[in-house]
Order: C-alpha cells, then sequence, then structure tokens
C-alpha cells in the first residue's frame, strides 16, 4: 500500500545515508538518466544533478538536510541521458533508528517539472510578445490619433481656404456681372 501511494503522488522514489550517498533509486529516476539504479548507488546528486538554489551544490548543503529536517520544493536539474536537463521536484524526510533514534538518511519522492517548466518558458514567451503588441499598438493608436488631428486641421484649412477663394472670387465676378447687365 505504501508503495502504491508514493506511486501515485511521485514519479520516483529516493533514500540517502547520512553522507547524502544514495542507497536507493526507483525506475522513474533511472529512465531519465538513462542508467539504471545499481549504477547510481553510492553516488551522490551532485553526480548527476544541478539544484537550483543559490550555494547549493548537494544534498547535503541544505540546510534542513544538516538540521535533519523535512524539506519540500526543492528544485533540481537532471542531466539526462541525451544531455538535456529535466526539472525534477524533491522533497524528502529524515529516517531515524526506530530502537535508538540514531539518523540514518533521508528518504523522499521526486517529481518530474520538465513539461511544467516548458510551458512556463512558453507562457512566459508569449506575454513578453503579448506586452510587445500592445505597446506597438498603443503608440501605433497614438500616431493614428496624430495624422487624424492633422488631417481634421488640414480640412479645415482647406475649407477656409475655399471659402475665403469663394468670396475672393464671387466679389468681383459680381461687379462684372452687375456691369455686363447693364450694357
Amino acid at each position: 500500500l505504501y508503495q502504491s501511494l508514493l506511486a501515485s503522488c511521485s514519479d520516483w522514489e529516493w533514500t540517502v545515508d547520512v553522507a547524502g550517498r544514495i542507497t536507493s533509486l526507483t525506475g522513474g529516476l533511472t529512465k531519465l538518466l538513462g542508467r539504471p539504479a545499481s549504477q547510481l548507488k553510492g553516488s551522490r546528486f551532485a553526480d548527476f544533478a544541478r539544484f537550483a538554489r543559490d550555494g547549493i551544490t548537494d544534498l547535503t548543503d541544505l540546510p534542513e538536510f544538516k538540521r535533519q529536517a523535512g524539506f519540500r520544493d526543492c528544485d533540481i536539474l537532471l542531466r539526462g541521458a541525451q544531455g538535456a536537463e529535466h526539472r525534477q521536484r524533491i522533497a524528502g524526510v529524515p529516517q531515524f533508528d526506530p530502537a535508538n533514534g540514531t539518523f540514518l538518511g533521508f528518504c523522499g519522492t521526486g517529481l518530474d517539472l520538465t513539461r511544467e517548466a516548458a510551458f512556463e518558458a512558453a507562457l512566459s514567451d508569449s506575454h513578453r510578445r503579448l506586452e510587445s503588441t500592445a505597446l506597438e499598438l498603443r503608440q501605433k493608436n497614438v500616431a493614428l490619433q496624430q495624422a487624424l488631428a492633422e488631417s481634421e486641421a488640414a480640412s479645415l484649412a482647406k475649407a477656409g481656404f475655399l471659402a475665403g477663394m469663394s468670396h475672393e472670387l464671387r466679389t468681383p465676378l459680381n461687379h462684372v456681372m452687375g456691369y455686363a447687365e447693364a450694357i
């Protein structure tokens, strides 16, 4: 039951000893790394993963590991079999000997966040492009408003010019027509 529960809420499980050396791994992680779990026993997380937290190079560097306290949401980047990085989130709890309370190491779970990280990157890229397009549209809208104002001003100037020209032409023509009628 315990293994079924773990399998339903995580992609892989791990255990390490007091020195942070791997004592067991499940298949989910070994598939990503392209190596069987037996080859990873005795290695450390730093041998195949990079921690996302600043200043943390291995599991034993975690303050929680040093305090022998549980931790959650610790992101690591695994170097996969084809060289690609896979974002993983691990959580762990300390293990103690039930007989004498001696610290034995940690056991924990890992969750593959590679797809979620790719979606987040794509979403962030789409958001940047959308903001850029919105800025461009605002700038074009300002330019169109300026062009409309200039067009309206030109239209008013044209109407004023035509009204003036009509008046200037009509006055002499009225005189000419008046003389023509008189003659």
